[in-house]
């Protein structure tokens, strides 16, 4: 587990946060989602810990920055920047913060869209298998390998009932800590299944037609979803500065007032860092077919 952005390295702050436990507490009463968002993207840090390394990293970008803009203004001469080079250092305080934050269920989402990929075929060889008279466990031993994410999961269920574990009881536990809520529901059928004593081949056959379904909702959301973020991109990446900025700088003649010259150069970085964002954005929120 590490932290979306950071300028220093990760041990370095996770080092630091022993000296701040109260710090993480206070952090996780304010986002209590993220106690189980940790556990179901597999983080191998504690819920305080993360919270603490979250404040510690933004204050040291905080930190960073300003500096590093102040010193850019003063060797540019250019002193009247300082004020905006500490409002951007709050800005990079806020999206350190916030970006850290929700950093789990971005990290969930992706393991979401990596099970949820390859769930249906390995739903299909489960129900193939138990229709041939195979014992569950081996059925989920079956397919434990050959199909990426979902495989992972399944390995984890079959190699702790195999350490003795109860059956039910590790069917339950890795429903609840799995990220894909597809897999959640296959889980749950398997395990109401169990401890109803019913048929799980007849009750995994009724879940196949809801993750097909699932596969023509994503994609039809997707593209519902397109049209807004490209005409978003258009006005907040391509209007917007360009106006922008020949509406600032007329006013600004009008008022005899002239920003220094270094403040284009960071607009420009703030549209790289922007761009760079959205693509990302688009790719991560394309469904897996």
């Amino acid at each position: 587990m590490r932290l979306f952005l950071s300028f220093f390295p990760y041990k370095t702050i996770a080092n630091m946060v022993y000296g701040f436990p109260k710090l993480g507490a206070i952090v996780i009463a304010f986002f209590p989602f993220l106690k189980e968002q940790l556990q179901q993207c597999d983080a191998d840090v504690e819920p305080w810990r993360y919270g603490s390394m979250v404040v510690i990293s933004s204050f040291l970008n905080f930190i960073f920055v300003f500096a590093l803009l102040s010193i850019i203004a003063f060797v540019t001469d250019s002193p009247s920047f300082v004020p905006y080079a500490f409002i951007l250092s709050v800005a990079i305080f806020a999206i350190s913060f916030f970006s850290d934050i929700f950093y789990p269920s971005m990290l969930i989402s992706k393991l979401s869209r990596d099970i949820n990929s390859t769930l249906l075929d390995a739903t299909r060889q489960l129900i193939i298998e138990l229709r041939s008279g195979v014992p569950l466990f081996h059925a989920m031993a079956s397919v434990s390998t050959g199909y990426g994410a979902a495989s992972k999961r399944f390995r984890r269920i079959v190699e702790r009932i195999d350490a003795g574990e109860p059956q039910i009881e590790v069917i339950s536990s890795e429903a609840r800590k799995s990220p894909s809520f597809q897999l959640r529901r296959v889980l749950w059928q398997i395990s109401n299944a169990l401890t109803a004593g019913a048929s799980v081949d007849r009750a995994l056959s009724g879940i196949i037609s809801d993750l097909l379904r699932y596969k023509l909702m994503d994609i039809k959301r997707y593209g519902q979803e397109l049209n807004p973020w490209i005409m978003a991109y258009m006005v907040i990446g391509i209007i917007a500065p360009s106006l922008g900025a020949a509406a600032l700088t007329v006013i600004l003649s009008f008022l005899q007032f002239s920003l220094p010259p270094i403040t284009l150069a960071f607009i420009l970085l703030l549209l790289i860092i922007f761009n760079l964002f959205f693509i990302h954005f688009v790719s991560t929120r394309r469904p897996v077919i």
